[in-house]
């Protein structure tokens, strides 16, 4: 499917700032390229739960705004709240479509221009939105697992103007969360990470969430972590089983995960 092309003029001061801050460049045609690398699981997680920076993010070296401390300067609801001032302000600036579109919504890169936070915008149309938001809920539900089993999630933001994207349609809400890596499909041997896909589901299982459309484009494998993890929750269901059964099964979970220290598959992709 074709996209919206997003430019934007090389004498912008807004692109001349995200340029300097947020790792963005113009190419030899004067276009603005959005080539910021995306925050990282631990990073974000961090941000979330006010943990510390991880060294190992991209852009570490952004959110410290030229200090040394290993906290971050900001948190999760400050980073949505200055991502929807950004975009309120121009659409265009450090927001791009990654291409692809889903039956619920499109994919978009966002980055923070003041403290270069890169992370996925989930964009959806007003149409969609009373489906697409219930995932904000599962996505509360399951932030035990976020950043194991499912990517961090950040929170929603509703765009003051109407994005149109080709293929997708006018984009006016966003689902703000870490990006969680290439769908397994794309790996070159999928069979050997058959027990990560495993133990995601099962976690996710075990905090009451039936995902209900697990089809390969919806379970990513995520480097950083060497999981799976699993997105698009729109179709999701809660479990009808009793809480005990269901926290006995999580506990049981956990003490496994610190148990059992696993070496970490590495794998090729297509």
């Amino acid at each position: 499917r074709g996209f919206s092309q997003v430019t934007s003029s090389p004498s912008s001061p807004s692109v001349q700032r995200s340029a300097r801050q947020a790792g963005g460049q113009q190419n030899e045609r004067g276009r603005y390229q959005h080539n910021a690398q995306f925050c990282t699981q631990q990073c974000l997680l961090g941000l979330q739960r006010g943990g510390t920076l991880d060294d190992h993010c991209p852009n570490a070296k952004l959110h410290r705004q030229g200090g040394t401390s290993n906290q971050h300067l900001i948190d999760a609801k400050g980073l949505v709240r200055q991502l929807k001032q950004q975009l309120d302000e121009n659409l265009d600036r450090d927001c791009t479509p990654m291409g692809g579109c889903g039956a619920s919504g499109a994919p978009f890169k966002i980055t923070c221009t003041a403290y270069g936070y890169t992370v996925v915008g989930k964009g959806t149309t007003s149409y969609r939105w009373n489906e697409v938001k219930r995932e904000a809920d599962i996505y509360r539900i399951l932030r035990q697992v976020q950043g194991r089993a499912v990517p961090v999630f950040l929170g929603t933001i509703d765009l003051a103007m109407i994005y149109f994207l080709e293929g997708a349609g006018r984009i006016c809400h966003m689902l703000l969360m870490a990006w969680g890596g290439e769908p397994i499909n794309k790996l070159e041997d999928v069979g050997s990470i058959r027990h990560e896909i495993s133990r995601s589901q099962t976690e996710i299982r075990s905090l009451g969430v039936l995902h209900q459309d697990l089809r390969p484009d919806n379970m990513l494998w995520n480097p950083e972590l060497g999981r799976v993890l699993i997105i698009d929750f729109h179709r999701s269901e809660l479990d009808a089983r009793p809480t005990n059964k269901r926290m006995k099964l999580h506990k049981q979970l956990s003490c496994r995960a610190k148990e059992c220290r696993r070496k970490r598959p590495r794998l090729g992709y297509k």
